[in-house]
């Protein structure tokens, strides 16, 4: 009886998906169509946003299990992907570690979380209010 031998597989260095993304915008920035252009499933994830300041609103988002990390780590992922597609149409290689330090640097990031300091500022006058029974 013959023993079957594993198939060799080359490894691949980039994901299908980084591929198709990075042809995708590279497609849209030749032809010069517009971002709106971008297939459904290449668009970031949208990030929620906060509505209102009132004290329930400002706890579900601040408070104990509140939705800010999770807003917080979809909006870092974002900036993580639209870096990851610049450098892959440049046809630039570059390191996750690299990217998850540009990603914290970005603008879209960094103005999310001045917003929401803001908030949080907001959610603690509030709570101290409520606290206090005043």
């Amino acid at each position: 009886m013959r023993k079957c031998q594993p198939r060799y597989r080359p490894k691949m260095t980039t994901s299908p998906s980084d591929v198709g993304r990075a042809r995708m915008l590279r497609l849209c920035r030749d032809l010069e169509l517009p971002d709106a252009w971008v297939p459904e499933g290449m668009k970031p994830a949208r990030v929620p946003e906060r509505t209102g300041n009132d004290y329930a609103t400002l706890a579900a988002w601040y408070g104990p299990f509140g939705m800010f990390d999770h807003a917080r780590r979809i909006c870092l992922a974002n900036c993580r992907e639209w870096l990851r597609a610049q450098f892959a149409a440049e046809g630039k290689k570059v390191s996750e570690k690299k990217l998850d330090d540009l990603a914290h640097r970005h603008e879209e990031y960094v103005q999310f979380l001045h917003d929401h300091l803001l908030g949080r500022i907001e959610y603690f006058k509030e709570h101290m209010k409520q606290g206090l029974g005043s």
